[in-house]
């Protein structure tokens, strides 16, 4: 049985590992307040397509992702809440 754990489901405030951009390696994305958004810095604003793309999901998830260099088959590795 599956449980919807709300700690393990990516919202803003969290930051989440992905998997699928590149070949056997996972990015750390933090999803934030648009205002506080630094794409530099993997601080993903809520409202941007990857973020809107990454809420509600959790751990195992998968999910397409495109992007204009081409479309991506992404994982939720793991999420949790920022400090």
């Amino acid at each position: 049985m599956t449980q919807n754990n709300s700690e393990n489901v990516v919202d803003v405030g969290c930051w989440v590992n992905v998997a699928g951009f590149e070949p056997d390696e996972e990015e750390t994305i933090y999803i934030v307040d648009d205002i506080s958004a630094r794409p530099t810095e993997m601080k993903v604003g809520k409202s941007s397509p990857l973020a809107q793309a990454l809420l509600g999901k959790q751990p195992g998830d998968e999910f397409p992702f495109r992007t204009p260099a081409g479309e991506y088959q992404l994982t939720v590795v793991s999420t949790g809440q920022t400090d």
